[in-house]
């Protein structure tokens, strides 16, 4: 199978970061199977799981992101206040932390200085420590109270792909465990339902036909808008940030309500907006919020709008009136970034083809490539 994908890289002209997206779908299956028996109970042997006062997530720039997502999920399921910092600030500024709290670190190399920092001087205030990295011989893994390996597998392509889904998912599968430890519950279901989503990344993957259309109305903008709400707000972070890195486009990412607020002010035809626009299966809330926004910004600057939906949702484009859609399976709102994510990591990708040819390798980026 991978002689043939190498093949196909080289007739087509295709990169490693397409080869690296595409494998999110084992690396989330091979975790399943790691972390769940088939009654759906978690292995939960390396996680730090007692009643925290608070948590703080430090990492930096993909690892960031996929704090933020997974704090909206600590806050809700596992009912503890959840922070997310930058490591490159946290480890230059007093920690308040104590013996009652949890600091994670998340690092994909396991060597970031600032992330080793930032865990450092959480330990030195008597917090429990927490590492995520992909390298378990890293400094971070070694130094940290508790550890957990995301087995992400080799990733050569600068841009995070799937080390991201491998770092959510661990961050999941901790929020979840913990969730269960708090609140007393079995959330056999909930469990059951997030161990199928791997089942649904080919429902994604299989619209890249349409995806590469959309890459070529956003090849020559100067500007791109990356917006939705809630936990999909923290995600849109991430779409942006891939955008920036591999198509060296201007990527600004904001939760649609706070983007009206002064940001819409540069908006014009011209920029392009991507919509995370999901109809959860567990409530409409930010539906119709996002929904609304997205309007008002439509109507008054007649941009060109992509709507990442959910399947079989007619009303949003009756709406809306845009020329482009990408469809994820229905799901609930939490488990949406994992699906929204592949829809930006492929516009990301496509966008960039036309563009330049240094996708792997943007320009001015470096990466630690691990467990070679």
């Amino acid at each position: 199978m991978k002689n043939l994908f190498n093949i196909r890289i080289n007739k087509n002209k295709e990169y490693l970061m397409l080869k690296e997206t595409l494998e999110q779908e084992k690396v989330f299956k091979d975790l399943v199977s790691k972390y769940f028996d088939t009654d759906f109970n978690i292995t939960t042997k390396d996680f730090p799981l007692k009643k925290w006062d608070k948590i703080v997530i430090c990492a930096s720039g993909s690892s960031k992101n996929a704090g933020e997502i997974v704090r909206y999920v600590i806050e809700d399921l596992a009912q503890t206040t959840c922070v997310v910092e930058y490591a490159s600030e946290y480890a230059h500024r007093k920690s308040n932390l104590g013996a009652k709290d949890l600091f994670i670190a998340i690092s994909q190399s396991g060597n970031t200085a600032d992330t080793f920092e930032a865990l450092n001087r959480a330990k030195e205030t008597g917090a429990c420590t927490f590492a995520i990295t992909n390298d378990e011989n890293s400094k971070i893994h070694k130094t940290a109270h508790y550890s957990v390996i995301a087995d992400a597998g080799i990733e050569k392509s600068i841009a995070a792909t799937k080390s991201f889904t491998a770092q959510l998912f661990i961050l999941f599968v901790f929020a979840i465990a913990l969730a269960e430890q708090n609140t007393k519950n079995n959330l056999t279901d909930l469990k059951r339902d997030f161990c199928a989503l791997g089942d649904l990344y080919k429902e994604v993957f299989d619209q890249r036909k349409k995806i590469k259309k959309i890459a070529k109305t956003l090849k020559k903008s100067k500007s791109i808008v990356v917006l939705s709400r809630n936990i999909n707000s923290a995600l849109a972070k991430e779409g942006g940030l891939k955008i920036k890195e591999t198509c060296y486009i201007n990527a600004i990412s904001a939760s649609s309500g706070e983007f009206l607020h002064g940001h819409f002010a540069f908006l014009d035809r011209t920029v392009p907006i991507i919509a995370i626009c999901n109809k959860p299966t567990d409530t409409q809330e930010n539906y119709d919020l996002l929904l609304n926004n997205i309007y008002q910004i439509k109507t008054k600057r007649k941009t060109n709008t992509i709507i990442i939906k959910t399947r079989n949702d007619c009303f949003i484009e009756e709406r809306l009136k845009n020329k482009f859609s990408i469809e994820i399976p229905p799901v609930i709102e939490i488990f949406t970034p994992f699906l929204n994510l592949i829809a930006l990591q492929l516009i990301a990708y496509e966008t960039a083809k036309l563009i330049h040819t240094d996708i792997d390798k943007p320009r001015n980026l470096t990466k630690c490539v691990d467990n070679e």
